[in-house]
């Protein structure tokens, strides 16, 4: 438990400003479709608000949680804090904050499609989160999202610059995977994935995060502390 709080203590101002951000993105989003529905005439995305801010958060999570990890490290290292400790903190940590960003995320989808529908906006196209933003998901999705943070932490702890570089290519091919999915699972002006995908969502991503969190294990236990 002290090893947790210890972990808060360090990220509390980083979660204030990932949040901030959270809530700008979905602003953006929101206030864009507002400009295309009012000034440009053409169809709104119902969802654009809410589809910016998961974006966002995962992205701003993933590259910055590599060099959070890293000098996280070495500041519980220099605390006496076990690498065992360090790492179940962590993940522990990590995982908590990825599914409050979640939670958020799901609160605002609601509204957007509210106000969307209240100032009759033209829709063009529809962002279906009600079936991916279920609680279930969002705990699978905030445990792979940790592991992936304490996995490239640990890579940036040990191949420093390097290890930006291949995130940075995942990120990339993550990016152009996941817009391939929409254009092949886009039907009727909707975006929705197929029914199955849920059932493999939830084993593959707790065996994938379990792999994750293996390589951070192997990696720390041998890292010397800069």
């Amino acid at each position: 438990m002290d090893a947790i709080k210890k972990q808060c203590s360090v990220c509390w101002d980083m979660w204030l400003l990932v949040i901030g951000m959270l809530f700008a993105a979905f602003l953006f989003g929101f206030g864009l479709n507002l400009f295309v529905a009012r000034v440009l005439s053409e169809g709104a995305i119902c969802g654009l608000g809410t589809a910016l801010s998961l974006v966002v958060f995962i992205v701003f999570q993933l590259l910055s949680g590599g060099n959070s990890v890293a000098q996280t490290f070495n500041l519980m290292a220099g605390m006496c804090m076990t690498r065992r400790g360090f790492l179940l903190s962590g993940a522990v940590v990590n995982a908590a904050f990825n599914l409050l960003g979640g939670i958020v995320i799901k609160l605002l989808y609601g509204p957007e499609r509210y106000l969307v529908a209240a100032l009759r906006l033209p829709v063009e196209d529809t962002v279906d989160f009600s079936g991916v933003l279920q609680i279930r998901y969002l705990i699978a999705a905030a445990v792979l999202l940790a592991a992936f943070q304490m996995f490239f932490g640990a890579l940036v702890q040990k191949y420093e610059q390097t290890a930006f570089w291949i995130l940075w290519a995942l990120c990339v091919g993550g990016g152009m995977a996941c817009s391939r999915a929409g254009e092949m699972f886009h039907a009727g002006g909707d975006v929705k994935l197929p029914v199955w995908s849920g059932d493999l969502f939830l084993p593959l991503a707790f065996a994938v995060a379990a792999a994750c969190f293996a390589g951070a294990w192997a990696v720390l236990k041998k890292a010397q502390v800069n």
